[in-house]
């Protein structure tokens, strides 16, 4: 149906003839009655004036209204009828045709009228109601610069000079009819890419619409790779083939043509002539080949301004684009970016559905999806195995998990997620009893994640619900062995009380009913010797002496066996410890016992450790006192001190250069009464490693040996 409101090109047309034909009756009136003019009207010879040409009723016109022909912003000619000279126009026509107001009125419309279209124009002239008939419709005319324009034109028929002429009006409607040509272009697109087309199917005829609408243009688009610096081609229409084939796979950078730059830059490249320009200098010899003289690309980008390709367009002669060109290609540019995310997001979405679905099939939970506007929730297929054989419809509606909420813990639960929902949380979880179909209770840890809008209401929430039962289960299982274990310890730790109370009384009768025969044989034996020396031979003074010997090594052995005792049962109390200095300590004191000995302490200073002060100094005086043991028969010993770290923990070591050991006994050195070396060699009892690592034990680290025979030897021990 034709559109029946009238264009401000018609208006003009209509409003001028009007205006003339008032001018004419006029004049008729006053032919009619030459009394009854007005005063200054031109009478020659007692004859009224003869009609005014139309040129002069334009004039008027022009003079009377301001916006017709000479100062209308429209382009207005008036032309002969019959030989279709143009015989008047305004300023616009001058200056929208660009020639002078000489060539114009030299013109005929032919020389503005596409060859093609004459013949429909002179149809329309020759009308046989010249008065009446009129030009209409949109047509194409040529610019002095042959540049080819749409215009909508609107002609009437009026009288000029006694000669039968058409007033006609020219809207230039070249940029409408590409944004019309270009908004059609884009909804056939959108159509095409809601249609479901692959992609590269969509991009092919988003390439050919542009090709289509610039007029010697040839599009191509290509992708970035997944490594983000090569262009893989992805559509084309027109261009060679070979050429497609060479450039598919090339590297983005600064010379690699106008769309390995745009990709590079991020930005729009227009390059008017390959010939000369820097940007092509990797590929201009193979553009030129192909005769390729311009290109201009402009980047496809994401919605976050990523890169993902070139929306490009070559000429076969060098070419400047126009603005409507250069938004034709930056506007292609963004429909491919709007398909290649739509197809993206299309895939990720089926992957995420598939994934789903493949997730809800192989896990043992109930996924449940609410929709909290609609009031309905969907379940997976486990929830029918879990909780019976309730149909799906019933499922769907919220009170079916409600009903079905243990009474004693339904209030709580429900209190809860509404309070998530609704206090602008995001997450939520719960655990509650949940009746089956056989009327059985299961235990459920039930947790959701909360979708909103953009104002920040629920809209969504999603969600998993567990089958703990066993858990439950297995946790009162474990409550009970732990009230059995606390029981048992209670009763072991009281045996242990009495153990210990038993090992007390046992210190106790050593350290006074084992010391009194010791001390006695001790005394005796060195009565003996001393007052009847003379009485005794040699075996017999040895004798004695191996008497006396064993009895003071009983005594030993009865004092680290008692101290041994002590540091298992006393109780520790930890704080800072200077190592350090307690070395020194200890140090001075070995050499006090033994001035003669040249022996060199090494100490590391500022070794600081927390444990009891007590058995630390009985740690470091055992360690100590072994090493100047086993260095005592080097001429010149050295013992060392200090720390290191290991695996983020300090490690604390006293290092000797004496007499070392087998590591192939090392298992043995920390066994009470084990020796590796004959009592004749180096003396003592065989409990002082022994006490060594009870106390590391006690402090919750470990103690370890390193050595060789002749080669000295490493004690390395960890306090916790």
């Amino acid at each position: 149906m034709q559109d029946q409101r009238k264009t401000k090109a018609q208006l003009i047309v209509e409003l001028a003839a009007l205006r003339a034909r008032v001018c004419e009756l006029e004049q008729d009136q006053r032919t009619l009655h030459p009394a009854q003019h007005t005063p200054g009207s031109v009478v020659t010879n007692g004859e009224p004036a003869q009609r005014q040409p139309a040129d002069r009723i334009l004039r008027n016109l022009d003079l009377d209204e301001g916006v017709l022909f000479r100062s209308s912003p429209l382009p207005m000619w008036i032309f002969d009828r019959a030989t279709r000279r143009l015989l008047a126009a305004n300023d616009a026509v001058i200056q929208h045709y660009g020639y002078s107001r000489d060539e114009i009125l030299r013109m005929s419309i032919e020389d503005i009228w596409l060859l093609e279209e004459i013949p429909a124009l002179l149809r329309q002239i020759r009308s046989p109601n010249p008065q009446l008939g009129t030009i209409s419709g949109t047509w194409k005319h040529r610019k002095k610069d042959g540049t080819i324009i749409d215009v909508d034109v609107v002609a009437q028929a009026i009288a000029y000079d006694g000669r039968p002429a058409q007033l006609a009006v020219i809207n230039d409607v070249t940029e409408q009819r590409r944004v019309e040509h270009m908004l059609a272009g884009q909804q056939r697109f959108f159509e095409h890419l809601a249609s479901g087309a692959p992609l590269d199917q969509t991009l092919a005829a988003l390439v050919q619409r542009v090709e289509a609408q610039i007029s010697g243009g040839l599009c191509t688009v290509l992708l970035l790779d997944e490594s983000g610096r090569h262009l893989r081609h992805a559509a084309s229409s027109a261009l060679p083939r070979a050429y497609i084939e060479a450039i598919d796979g090339m590297e983005i950078g600064p010379q690699a043509g106008s769309c390995g730059a745009a990709a590079y830059l991020g930005e729009t490249v227009i390059v008017a002539d390959i010939a000369s320009d820097p940007l092509w200098a990797n590929y201009r010899d193979l553009a030129l080949a192909h005769n390729l003289r311009a290109c201009w690309s402009a980047p496809i980008c994401d919605s976050q301004r990523r890169v993902l390709g070139a929306f490009t367009l070559y000429y076969h002669t060098p070419h400047e684009p126009s603005a409507a060109e250069l938004a034709q290609v930056q506007g292609a540019a963004f429909l491919a970016s709007v398909a290649i995310e739509r197809r993206r997001v299309e895939e990720a979405l089926r992957t995420s559905e598939m994934r789903y679905r493949l997730v809800s099939r192989a896990t043992n939970d109930v996924i449940w999806d609410w929709d909290i506007v609609a009031n309905k929730t969907e379940w997976n297929e486990y929830a029918r195995t879990l909780f019976g054989s309730d149909s799906g419809q019933a499922m769907a509606y919220p009170t079916w998990w409600d009903e079905r909420i243990h009474p004693d813990d339904r209030e709580r639960t429900l209190a809860g997620i509404l309070a998530v929902i609704y206090g602008g949380g995001q997450s939520w979880y719960d655990e509650y009893r949940f009746r089956r179909t056989d009327q059985a209770y299961a235990h459920i840890l039930d947790r959701g994640y909360i979708i909103r809008d953009d104002t920040g209401a629920p809209v969504r929430m999603i969600g998993a619900m567990q089958d703990i039962t066993d858990r439950k289960r297995a946790e009162e299982e474990v409550r009970r062995l732990n009230a059995e274990l606390e029981r048992r310890v209670a009763e072991r730790t009281a045996q242990l009380a009495a153990a210990n109370q038993e090992l007390e009384a046992f210190s106790y009768s050593v350290s006074h009913d084992l010391r009194a025969p010791l001390r006695s044989i001790d005394g005796f034996s060195q009565a003996l010797l001393e007052d009847y020396a003379d009485a005794l031979d040699a075996p017999g003074q040895d004798y004695l002496g191996r008497v006396r010997t064993a009895a003071q090594r009983m005594g030993e052995l009865i004092d680290d066996l008692l101290q041994l005792a002590r540091l298992t049962r006393s109780e520790m109390r930890r704080e800072s410890v200077d190592l350090s200095t307690l070395v020194r300590r200890i140090a001075a004191e070995l050499r006090q016992r033994d001035p003669q000995r040249p022996v060199e302490f090494a100490i590391t200073e500022g070794v600081v450790a927390q444990g009891d002060p007590r058995l630390l100094r009985a740690l470091v005086e055992n360690l100590l006192g072994n090493a100047w043991k086993f260095t005592s028969k080097r001429p010149c010993a050295c013992i060392t001190f200090g720390v290191a770290q290991r695996d983020g923990q300090p490690v604390y070591f006293v290092r000797d250069d004496g007499a070392g050991f087998d590591m192939a006994y090392a298992h043995k050195l920390f066994g009470a009464f084990q020796r590796l070396h004959a009592s004749t060699e180096f003396d003592g009892t065989g409990i002082g490693l022994a006490t060594v690592q009870r106390i590391v034990h006690r402090h919750g680290g470990r103690i370890w040996a390193e050595g060789a025979v002749d080669q000295g030897a490493t004690f390395s021990f960890t306090l916790g």
